[in-house]
C-alpha cells in the first residue's frame, strides 16, 4: 500500500509516470528530508480519496466496476479523478467506468488497444493510453 500511494502522490507531483522501483526510490530520495508541497499535496490526495469512495465505497459500488479495483486501473481512476482531464463526480465517473468495461467487453477498439485495456502494465505509455480513453468517455 505505501507502494501505492507514493505511485499516486508521484503522479500528483510529477504526472502521468510509469511504476517502477527506480521512480519510487527517485520520489522518496526527492522529498525524504523536506517536502515542500505536502500540505498542497496532502490536500488534494485527500479530496480525489473523497470522491472516490463516491466510485468505490458502499453507495457507488457496482459489481461491473471489478476490473477498476485492480492496482493497474485503480492508478488511473485515480488519475481522471485528479480532476486533471476533466470536471468529474463519482457519480458520473462511475458512469463512466460502466460505458468504458462495455466498450472493452465488446471489443469496440482497435486491437493494440484493446490489448493495453485488458493488461496489466504500468509503463508509461499504457497508463497514459488508458487514462486518455476514459476521460475521453466522461459522461
Amino acid at each position: 500500500e505505501v507502494e501505492i500511494a507514493a505511485d499516486l502522490m508521484g503522479f500528483l507531483l510529477n504526472g502521468i509516470q510509469a511504476r517502477s522501483k527506480a521512480s519510487i526510490t527517485r520520489l522518496y530520495k526527492l522529498f525524504d528530508d523536506d517536502f515542500p508541497k505536502r500540505e498542497a499535496v496532502e490536500s488534494e490526495f485527500e479530496r480525489i480519496f473523497d470522491l472516490l469512495e463516491g466510485v468505490y465505497g458502499r453507495g457507488g459500488s457496482r459489481s461491473t466496476l471489478k476490473r477498476f479495483r485492480s492496482t493497474a486501473w485503480f492508478y488511473v481512476v485515480f488519475a481522471v479523478a485528479s480532476g486533471q482531464f476533466g470536471t468529474v463526480t463519482a457519480e458520473s465517473l462511475v458512469l463512466t467506468l460502466e460505458r468504458v468495461e462495455v466498450v472493452i467487453r465488446t471489443e469496440e477498439l482497435e486491437d493494440e488497444l484493446l490489448r493495453v485495456m485488458r493488461g496489466a502494465t504500468a509503463d508509461r505509455a499504457s497508463r497514459e493510453a488508458r487514462i486518455n480513453f476514459v476521460a475521453s468517455n466522461l459522461l
